[in-house]
């Protein structure tokens, strides 16, 4: 089992770190950590998308960044990032 009281200090960082911002909705928020995070990993959870279309050269694509996936991201990495995070503040 997953130690709780990890819940609690996470939870306390992000807290603390959305009162310093208190115009972001949460989900703002969320996305907003969720790119720091990645942006701070070697662009961790990033995905992309191609399109695909032709033109008179030939079949091109372009990828564009669809979003993060932290899925699979350790809470305890996650919080290191939440109180570096926060001391930068």
């Amino acid at each position: 089992m997953r130690e709780v009281e990890r819940i609690e200090r996470i939870l306390g960082l992000i807290k603390e770190i959305w009162m310093n911002n208190p115009d972001l909705r949460f989900t703002q928020l969320q996305d907003h950590l969720m790119h720091q995070y990645s942006a701070s990993n070697e662009d961790c959870g990033k995905q992309y998308f191609y399109d695909k279309y032709e033109t008179d050269k030939g079949i091109q694509f372009t990828k564009t960044l669809v979003g993060i996936d932290l899925f699979y991201v350790e809470d305890n990495s996650f919080e290191r990032f939440l109180g570096d995070y926060l001391k930068g503040l």
